[in-house]
């Protein structure tokens, strides 16, 4: 049985497996950055966005539980970015890789047609063997029946996780001592 982990808006779920699932049309290997200009569909709106990690036990390397792993999705048309750490990863062993998919849904328009959008994972102790993205779209709706905030959606979610303007760490470690270390690497790179 798969569980599936859902805080701050974004669903994740970590199971054995050695290769991407279909679908996902922007993939790189051996790389964790894709950077895509989302494309035109003139009926069909955004509404969110899939993340796939394969990733692998590094040789020799001994687990560490305080280390954070990281999604980023940033939308650099407009200025906005969204770093997600689970509280939990799932941990590989050596004859079996894992993959990581995670659903962020969004609701204000924070992705449209033409931007510009990158996105990376950060995967500490571990070996990332494919990375790959696909966009979820949903048909327009009338504007009478067309809400601009769907219920548990990254935007519902990211105000109290806002650390500046148009930056949020959606993260629900305990006593988010990784947003206060985020935040020091965001203003001193060298940190």
């Amino acid at each position: 049985m798969k569980q599936v982990l859902y805080e701050c808006g974004i669903y994740s779920i970590f199971f054995h497996g050695s290769k991407i699932p279909d679908g996902f049309g922007f993939t790189i290997i051996y790389r964790s950055v894709l950077s895509v200009i989302v494309p035109s569909h003139p009926i069909l709106k955004i509404r969110g966005l899939n993340s796939c990690v394969l990733y692998a036990q590094e040789p020799g390397l001994e687990y560490r539980l305080t280390v954070q792993h990281l999604i980023k999705v940033s939308n650099q048309t407009k200025g906005l970015m969204w770093t997600y750490s689970p509280v939990t990863v799932g941990f590989p062993t050596e004859k079996e890789d894992m993959l990581w998919l995670s659903h962020f849904r969004f609701g204000n328009n924070e992705l449209e047609d033409g931007d510009q959008i990158r996105v990376s994972v950060e995967m500490h102790d571990f070996w990332i063997k494919e990375f790959g993205i696909q966009l979820v779209y949903e048909q327009e709706r009338p504007p009478s029946s067309q809400n601009n905030v769907v219920a548990g959606d990254v935007s519902m979610s990211a105000s109290e996780y806002q650390m500046w303007t148009g930056k949020y760490f959606l993260s629900n470690h305990r006593h988010r001592t990784h947003q206060t270390q985020f935040r020091k690497r965001q203003e001193n790179p060298a940190h």
